[in-house]
């Protein structure tokens, strides 16, 4: 997983935003563990079948 300080502020601003809140010690460790639950929350969802309708709440 990278750092959050190893992005640009410039090609990432939503991630950017969060740089101030992640200045503790673990703060790339709780960075890494947030993008985890993202991407792996992702992959659950895009591995479900597509039966070509989604509604407004999907």
């Amino acid at each position: 997983m990278p750092k959050i300080t190893h992005l640009e502020p410039e090609a990432y601003p939503h991630i950017g935003e969060l740089r101030p809140y992640q200045i503790d010690r673990d703060g790339d460790a709780r960075f890494s563990f947030c993008l985890g639950v993202i991407l792996r929350g992702l992959e659950q969802h895009l591995a479900q079948p597509y039966d070509g309708v989604r509604s407004a709440g999907d």
